[in-house]
């Protein structure tokens, strides 16, 4: 398997980790990912999910939580454009 293809293999495998927790978010009631929910509490949480992080071995869950808020963030600007 080439580089490329490795990465677009690791990017593929995290955005259905990604899709499956807003999957999850959704069942559970969450709603206000696309604009109702500031942005500046995303960032914010970014923030409290990389600290969560550190000192961890197994940090896949908030690895999935940031790159769902990063998405949400990346949304939310491309539809200002």
């Amino acid at each position: 398997m080439t580089e490329i293809e490795r990465i677009n293999q690791a990017i593929d495998e995290f955005a259905a980790a990604i899709k499956k927790r807003m999957a999850e978010k959704y069942y559970e009631g969450y709603r206000g990912w696309d604009g109702d929910y500031s942005a500046d509490d995303l960032c914010y949480e970014i923030g409290d999910d990389a600290a969560e992080m550190l000192g961890t071995a197994n940090y896949h869950k908030e690895a999935v939580d940031i790159g769902a808020r990063a998405m949400m963030l990346w949304h939310r600007q491309k539809a200002m454009e």
